[in-house]
């Protein structure tokens, strides 16, 4: 596969859902070559699907900027190896395991409300569609 995107977060913690919100958006476009996941945490059990693919987009909310980043994976540590593993620590689990890291980005999306329930807030919601667009240029001018 030529892409694979991850979408993270809990769609039951309001922005917190904007990987997966973004994910499913993302899954309707039925782009060629390009997977589509959805993840309330990453864990390591990813590594294997990103190590198959050419290029990784994780897609999370941050509580900081809009922004588009390639990643590098680090150095993973026995206290990496929890249950709260970041994208760096999935890219680093890809080369231990399966001898590979393709190349990866993050799409991080501002949120401000990850109070409990569903549905994502409407500033979330205004720069969502700016990630969108974003990550379809990514998608499209990568190989």
């Amino acid at each position: 596969m030529r892409w694979l995107v991850v979408g993270i977060g809990n769609p039951l913690r309001r922005d917190d859902g904007l990987g997966p919100f973004l994910a499913a958006k993302i899954r309707k476009w039925e782009l060629p070559g390009v997977k589509v996941r959805e993840a309330h945490q990453l864990a390591p059990e990813l590594a294997m699907d990103v190590a198959e693919a050419e290029n990784v987009l994780f897609v999370d909310a941050t509580l900081g900027d809009l922004e588009l980043r390639e990643l590098q994976a680090q150095q993973a540590s026995a206290t990496s190896l929890g249950h709260a593993l970041g994208p760096e620590d999935i890219l680093r689990l890809s080369q231990l395991v399966e001898g590979r890291t393709p190349r990866a980005w993050l799409a991080a999306i501002p949120a401000s409300d990850f109070s409990y329930g569903e549905g994502i807030s409407r500033p979330a919601h205004r720069l969502a569609r700016r990630a969108l667009r974003m990550i379809r240029s990514l998608l499209s001018l990568c190989p």
